[in-house]
């Protein structure tokens, strides 16, 4: 399995494991404002992974290009 492909895999089944926990927080919240909160933080945190992701391939690539084959 190619690096990028690991890294694929692992953030998507990182996201699947935070959208069930973020999911999981909405319900067990105490009230509908607190639910809103949880589900705001947990679309940041998927924004910032997609964003890690995305800086790490262009790192990997970078870094690829560099190196002599």
């Amino acid at each position: 399995m190619s690096y990028i492909a690991w890294l694929s895999d692992l953030l998507t089944r990182r996201h699947s494991a935070l959208e069930t926990t973020a999911a999981e927080a909405e319900l067990n919240a105490c009230n509908r404002v607190e639910a809103m909160h949880i589900s705001d933080n947990a679309e940041r945190a998927k924004d910032a992974a997609s964003q890690a992701a995305a800086v790490a391939k262009v790192f990997f690539f970078l870094n690829k290009m560099d190196s002599p084959e």
